[in-house]
């Protein structure tokens, strides 16, 4: 009897948790596209966009390429302060990285992936000046979501295959960047050879 009731009692809060949990992530999205479309352009830009975006599964990263010089991620804090039931942590990993977690009820709904000034790693040399320039060689990209309209910057198709590319080199598991590049034309081939030579110390190899 009581194990029926208990699977009852379980099926009622799944129920109920399911739905409560798709309105915080789209509550939570919301807000940092509100956030973002209303920042300048060239001060920063989202990277390695996901396949499924503006659409995102609770606990994904959000990776950021930020301007030394800009004074968003303040901004953005003094902003999620301001929210209505976000709450948030800050992480300050290194010197050009932060995290700031997103979450409810101490759970991580997303994480914003802070890079600034210059791309850190201990695999690959990186031109220090490629975060930046990745940042002035990005687009505004223009989306609907939850009814809204919205505009986020990310890289052209250029830095992007190139970014994709070092994660690739860094990080061999993540394969959907491999498949990312395989579908590269033969002029982005040969511009992706050349970014790869102007940034980084070793030659194209994929």
């Amino acid at each position: 009897m009581f194990t029926k009731l208990f699977k009852f009692i379980n099926l009622i809060l799944v129920t109920i948790v399911k739905p409560l949990m798709l309105l915080l992530r789209f509550y939570y999205l919301r807000k940092i596209f509100i956030f973002f479309t209303s920042r300048k352009n060239k001060e920063y830009c989202f990277v390695k966009k996901n396949k499924t975006f503006p659409y995102l599964k609770q606990g994904s990263d959000i990776d950021i390429y930020l301007n030394a010089s800009s004074n968003l991620l303040e901004d953005l804090l003094n902003y999620l302060d301001d929210s209505f039931i976000l709450k948030f942590k800050v992480f300050n990993i290194s010197k050009n990285i932060v995290h700031v977690d997103l979450l409810f009820n101490n759970k991580l709904i997303y994480k914003l992936d802070f890079c600034i000034n210059k791309i850190e790693n201990s695999i690959v040399k990186i031109n220090n000046d490629l975060l930046n320039l990745t940042i002035t060689n990005s687009e505004n990209h223009t989306f609907k979501f939850a009814f809204k309209k919205f505009k986020i910057s990310f890289p052209n198709r250029d830095y992007d295959n190139l970014i994709r590319y070092i994660e690739y080199k860094l990080y061999p598991s993540k394969v959907h960047h491999l498949e990312f590049l395989n579908k590269a034309t033969a002029k982005e081939y040969e511009q992706l050879k050349i970014l790869v030579e102007e940034n980084l110390d070793k030659s194209l190899d994929l």
